[in-house]
């Protein structure tokens, strides 16, 4: 599945974690063209898990569709970003100018 946030407005986030998301987690997704940033974890937010997405890039892992600001922020704690294999690994990459 793929989120997409090319047609939102100017301070979106794909996904945001803030109060009440302690322990959420997050998979299988792509998450790409958002205005700011892709997947942004609010101070104070404990044990968010971001397992096997694609965050500013294609399903395929080879094409850019950044997001604008950051792919991930983290400013909570206890967040883990992990991936079944390498080649899987999320990769925060910017939109060409």
């Amino acid at each position: 599945m793929t989120l997409d946030g090319s047609a939102t407005g100017a301070s979106t986030n794909g996904l945001r974690f803030g109060s009440g998301s302690d322990g959420s987690s997050v998979s299988g997704l792509a998450i790409v063209n958002f205005p700011n940033s892709g997947i942004r974890i609010e101070p104070g937010v404990d044990g968010i898990s971001i397992t096997d997405n694609w965050i500013g890039t294609t399903g395929t892992g080879t094409t850019g569709d950044g997001n604008l600001s950051h792919g991930i922020i983290v400013r909570g704690s206890n967040t883990t970003i992990t991936a079944a294999t390498a080649s899987r690994y999320s990769i925060p990459v910017p939109p060409a100018p």
